[in-house]
């Protein structure tokens, strides 16, 4: 039975996934790991070890991002101050000031050309122009092509947003407030967690037909709150994590519920390995797990210094990739 948990304390634990979100490099060059890489598997998963870490920022980390060509790296803070590293020298080429509150995501966008806040705000990075701003609070997604933008907020509607121009080309009604977002990877479906009710706060996830605007699926069960949301690179399962400690994992096309995955803490954020087979979970327990999904089993625990509040793996599934709130990032060498 699941221990009752303080809500004061749950509270400052749901500010806590703010404080650290980590991706990696598309480059298999990052710390000299080998360049032959291979997808994880569950045999190789166990012998994971922490090859480094690094600590954290002046100001409060909200978000990290690497350009999908690997070249760049960016970084946000508390403060609003966005900072785009040449990865190669480690050096800030550009910086940029939000003009508005920070948000807990960066994004590079597909032509590697230009940076966003998770709230919207998107600046070019070579010229330094801040090129779009959503003026109402919105939280948003891009596909994986970088053609849209996904924005929700107090609308209780989803805006499809074409990058090339910033124009509105879509808007699908969802009737209810939500919180996060996530593009399949074909683009053409969304996910949104959802707050079917004001006592009931995202514990759902409805998944969005892009195309035609209309709900494909409610994904119902969990208890509390919905801190993760991933698809599988295949696109054939999309995952939530909650508080309630459980990551269950819905088939996409069915809207079937297929896996329960019963964690050891309450869930601030997970991803999905680069072969769709393994899922990473950072936990508010001090501990990240990977669990192997379609057996239901949690193959290793890696422990951290404070509670985990983001995982990623690299695309070509060398690293894992953990943000705490001990203001570290801790990089894990995957064996092949």
């Amino acid at each position: 039975m699941t221990a009752q948990r303080n809500p004061v304390r749950m509270a400052a634990r749901r500010i806590v996934h703010l404080l650290a979100i980590v991706t990696l490099a598309a480059s298999h060059t990052l710390y000299a790991f080998a360049a032959d890489a291979t997808a994880i598997t569950v045999d190789t998963a166990a012998s994971i070890r922490c090859l480094t870490t690094l600590p954290g920022h002046a100001n409060t980390l909200l978000g990290l991002a690497f350009s999908q060509d690997g070249r760049l790296f960016g970084s946000s803070t508390l403060d609003g101050v966005v900072q785009v590293w040449d990865r190669s020298t480690w050096q800030v080429i550009h910086e940029f000031s939000a003009p508005s509150l920070p948000a807990w995501r960066l994004f590079f966008l597909a032509d590697n050309a230009r940076i966003s806040l998770g709230n919207g705000t998107v600046w070019n990075i070579a010229s330094g122009e801040l090129e779009h701003v959503l003026t109402r609070s919105h939280k948003v997604a891009f596909s994986s092509d970088g053609v849209w933008m996904a924005a929700h907020g107090e609308e209780l509607s989803m805006q499809l947003w074409r990058t090339a121009d910033w124009n509105i080309e879509q808007e699908i009604d969802t009737d209810c407030l939500g919180s996060f977002l996530a593009f399949s990877p074909d683009g053409q479906i969304l996910a949104l967690a959802v707050n079917e009710s004001p006592n009931n706060p995202n514990l759902a996830v409805t998944l969005w037909d892009v195309a035609t605007g209309n709900k494909r699926s409610t994904l119902r069960g969990h208890q509390n709150i919905v801190h993760g949301l991933a698809f599988s690179p295949d696109g054939q399962w999309v995952a939530v994590g909650s508080m309630d400690t459980t990551i269950r994992v819905w088939e996409v096309q069915t809207g079937q519920l297929l896996h329960t995955l019963q964690t050891g803490g309450g869930l601030f954020d997970i991803a999905f390995s680069p072969d769709s087979t393994m899922i990473a979970a950072a936990l508010d327990n001090r501990t990240a797990e990977l669990w192997d999904v379609a057996n239901e089993r949690r193959v290793t625990t890696l422990n951290h210094g404070g509670e985990v509040v983001s995982v990623a793996f690299s695309p070509d599934g060398t690293l894992l990739a953990s943000g705490a709130y001990d203001s570290k990032i801790y990089l894990w060498g995957i064996p092949h």
